[in-house]
């Protein structure tokens, strides 16, 4: 922090307000914190800070605080984070958050050990928001000494994107229970960090359902090399896991997946692939994919028409057909004239198609 200004050096007006703060009258003083910053001059500081625990005066001095744009203001309004007026807070806060100086970070780290919660949520968000590779030192400490709050940590670090916030993460995860894996997968993809894959490609094989789901999200954040593992767990034999593979698939990757679809419709069997279809029929029909991009386009055109999911988004039987048909076409057992066979089929399940 820099050092206090003498006061043989402090301008006149400032020294004359500072003396202001000492009168017997409430508004004198309030009107001096106000001036002091306007001026926004650093050696009033120190002054301002001392009247943070005054509640009279807490408030007019946080603002004034937040208008003086030296570096020694910021332990100052990191102090204020600890307050539990929720407007000093708040305006501290953004004025941290704003100047981005990773100077602040320790001080903001201190409020994260405040009993108040709603006063350590915002020191978490601060610290997020800052968005510096400071700040993860601090996080482990502090979850080393509070493991009750390995929620916000974990959280806090997954919006640090920073390659060293996934090797942390990542080392979070031997021996944790399944909640915290699945969080961790979470956290993992809001890293976008590509040395999050792997861990990602890992966590799609954990034990746990709700952590492979997680994987699943989080993996179609790494675009092209997650589809051939996003596929696989369109095979997974939870349908939580497929739906999230689907969505992942369809939703975020989108057109580029489909050459990899097709492939793994064509080359195994029909039975595994039922969900690929359902994501590949997707993908033609949102993508507006037309005959000549694709082999067989006219002929998967015909089948498209009769894809159906049931309302709680799992494969019926109609995408069974599809599969094969798709299985069929692909493999050239099936040309655009006897590809309207398959077509009868399904239109003989109109009933079940609605």
């Amino acid at each position: 922090m820099p050092a206090r200004e003498p006061e043989e050096k402090m301008p006149e007006r400032v020294r004359e307000l500072v003396k202001e703060l000492e009168s017997p009258e409430l508004s004198r003083r309030k009107n001096a914190v106000v001036e002091l910053g306007k001026i926004g001059h650093p050696a009033a500081v120190p002054h301002l800070a001392k009247l943070l625990e005054d509640p009279d005066l807490a408030w007019r001095a946080t603002v004034a605080l937040t208008k003086i744009k030296d570096p020694a203001a910021l332990p100052h309004l990191a102090r204020a984070l600890r307050f539990v007026y929720r407007p000093t807070v708040k305006r501290a806060a953004e004025e941290i958050i704003k100047r981005k100086d990773p100077s602040v970070i320790p001080y903001v780290a201190q409020a994260l050990k405040a009993e108040n919660e709603a006063i350590k949520r915002t020191a978490f968000s601060v610290l997020d928001r800052l968005q510096h590779p400071k700040a993860l030192s601090y996080l482990v400490n502090h979850l080393r000494e509070n493991p009750a709050d390995k929620d916000q940590v974990i959280y806090t670090m997954s919006q640090i994107r920073y390659p060293h916030a996934v090797r942390l993460l990542a080392g979070m995860l031997k021996g944790a229970e399944p909640k915290t894996r699945a969080d961790i997968a979470n956290a993992l993809g809001n890293t976008q960090q590509p040395q999050a894959f792997s861990h990602l490609v890992k966590l799609l094989k954990d034990e746990n359902t709700n952590v492979r789901k997680w994987a699943a999200a989080s993996l179609a954040r790494s675009g092209k090399p997650a589809i051939p593992h996003l596929i696989e767990a369109l095979k997974d034999e939870q349908s939580e896991v497929r739906e999230q593979a689907y969505r992942s698939l369809v939703g975020q990757i989108g057109r580029p997946a489909i050459p990899a679809l097709l492939h793994e419709i064509r080359t195994k069997k029909p039975a595994s692939t039922a969900e690929a279809a359902a994501a590949v029929a997707r993908l033609i029909e949102r993508c507006e994919v037309r005959g000549g991009k694709y082999p067989h386009m006219t002929e998967i055109q015909l089948v498209l028409p009769y894809f159906h999911r049931n309302r709680d988004g799992n494969v019926t039987e109609p995408s069974q057909l599809i599969a094969r048909a798709l299985h069929a076409t692909l493999n050239n057992q099936v040309t655009e004239k006897n590809a309207r066979l398959y077509v009868k089929q399904l239109r003989a399940l109109q009933g079940s198609l609605k």
